[in-house]
């Protein structure tokens, strides 16, 4: 996992929040705390969250639409994306972020688009195949009147073990 497996060394000031994501559960948050063993995961569920322990925190983002008319306006097209080659096919990532949102809504990790890892670039995904259809897309809006995502851009964040998936591991 090429750009997955960047390693990153943590400290008090990295940044990166490795164990400082917090995610409170409560009766509407709308996850269900995991409570049955590593086993129980699907093998590629199982293989991501050994691959976020190894390395404490790993490099994600989603691909959004934006507008150069109106700043307010900011659209999702893929979350979670998480990269592992340039070339990699849309069909590949969103399948991966299935996993990643299924380990999420177990309560074993966090995703979270505003706490990007210090000192990662993240030019694996500027450089990726969907980034730039992404890319061609907007410009292509940008030509019809009135379509006003005419902008590609990149959310930088990062994926990181809750304790739950912490003590999983362990």
């Amino acid at each position: 996992m090429d750009q997955l497996q960047e390693q990153h060394v943590h400290g008090a000031d990295c940044g990166c929040g490795t164990h400082h994501h917090p995610h409170e559960h409560s009766a509407d948050c709308g996850c269900q705390e995991y409570t049955g063993g590593i086993q129980g995961l699907s093998d590629e569920e199982a293989k991501l969250l050994r691959l976020i322990g190894q390395f404490g925190s790993l490099p994600l983002a989603r691909f959004v639409l934006t507008s150069t008319k109106d700043d307010s306006l900011h659209m999702s097209a893929l979350e979670p994306a998480a990269i592992e080659h340039e070339n990699e096919s849309i069909e590949t990532v969103k399948q991966r972020g299935e996993v990643l949102l299924s380990l999420e809504d177990k309560g074993l990790i966090t995703l979270d688009y505003d706490i990007p890892i210090s000192g990662y670039e993240y030019e694996g995904y500027q450089a990726s195949a969907i980034f730039s259809t992404l890319q061609s897309a907007a410009q292509e809006a940008a030509s019809k009147p009135g379509f006003l995502f005419d902008t590609a851009a990149i959310d930088r964040g990062s994926m990181a073990l809750t304790d739950m998936g912490d003590m999983l591991l362990s």
